[in-house]
């Protein structure tokens, strides 16, 4: 039985021969003609490579853009120009508004510190005891177009003791600084402006706005200066107020020292004069300054009456009438 098993595909062979007579027929049942549409898509290469090249040019056209774009917002916003400075001139960068780091300083102190420095040459060359350089909170100027003279914000100093020889001090310092002053182009001005200065010079140089005063009559010596630009203009037009309402011609105030009375809308404000503090108040912010007192010490609780009192309420003062301390009442 096994042996006629694997006999029997043999036998079976011709029904594959049956299947295959028709095979070549096949391709025919389909003619050839109608397979020609494929080779009509061969046009559409053509148009692609056209494409590519379409999109390779805009791609490259919108790089110039941006490119283009970001060098005008940069000079744009620098405020610099790509043109080359002219042969012989300056490559600096121009100042401007744009350009706030680049302005000129509004102030120098430059010429200010040489003058110090010169005195303090002289001192240290003629004494024995060598002076000392600081930097103070302001000085004697005078406000520019008036007669009023006030304190600069800030100033210079060189100052020399010896408490050893204080006249000859004094007096031989005074002869050193005058003579370097005067070298340096400054004119004294006659006059006594402050008390504690006693009869001091003041020296002013008008080109560059200085003013510096050398004390003479009392130790230490002392010689400053200051610019007539370093007052700011709310401080210059408090002192003008209140230099002509006291009729003085010397004042130093300062706007933050100004005081709300607890009697609203009353103010008031002490400023220093040449011998004393200088009391002024206002019945409101927009009214003028009227001048109290000058004087050294508490006053008297009598002292304050009407407007004055409503000014100065809560303030201290002496009672006369129990011989004690108290306080302002309006």
């Amino acid at each position: 039985m096994d042996q006629n098993e694997n006999l029997t595909p043999p036998i079976d062979t011709p029904t594959p021969v049956e299947a295959s007579v028709p095979a070549p027929e096949a391709p025919q049942e389909i003619p050839t003609p109608q397979e020609a549409p494929a080779p009509q898509a061969s046009p559409e290469p053509a148009p692609a490579k056209k494409s590519k090249a379409v999109v390779w040019l805009l791609s490259f056209l919108l790089i110039l853009t941006i490119a283009a774009a970001a060098v005008f917002a940069y000079f744009y916003f620098t405020g610099q120009t790509s043109q080359p400075a002219p042969q012989g001139g300056s490559s600096e960068i121009t100042p401007t508004p744009d350009n706030p780091d680049t302005q000129e300083p509004e102030d120098d102190d430059s010429e200010v510190e040489e003058i110090i420095n010169k005195i303090y040459e002289a001192l240290a060359d003629n004494f024995e005891y060598s002076p000392e350089k600081s930097t103070g909170d302001g000085s004697t100027i005078k406000i520019p177009n008036t007669d009023v003279y006030t304190k600069s914000n800030k100033s210079y100093d060189v100052i020399l003791f010896d408490q050893n020889d204080t006249t000859n001090i004094m007096n031989k310092a005074h002869v050193y600084a005058e003579s370097v002053l005067k070298d340096n182009g400054f004119v004294g001005e006659d006059g006594v402006i402050l008390g504690y200065i006693g009869n001091s010079t003041m020296f002013y140089k008008s080109d560059s706005g200085i003013y510096c005063f050398e004390s003479g009559a009392s130790a230490p010596f002392r010689a400053s200066c200051s610019k007539e630009t370093w007052i700011s203009d709310d401080s210059k037009d408090l002192v003008l107020s209140l230099a002509k309402t006291a009729n003085q011609k010397y004042i130093a105030a300062d706007p933050s020292n100004i005081t709300d009375s607890s009697v609203i809308p009353y103010q008031r404000i002490t400023a220093s004069g040449l011998n004393a503090a200088m009391l002024f108040y206002r019945v409101s912010p927009d009214s003028e300054w009227q001048f109290f007192v000058g004087t050294q010490g508490v006053l008297l609780c009598s002292d304050y009456t009407d407007d004055v009192a409503k000014a100065f309420a809560g303030e201290i003062c002496w009672d006369d009438s129990t011989n004690q301390q108290s306080t302002v009442q309006p």
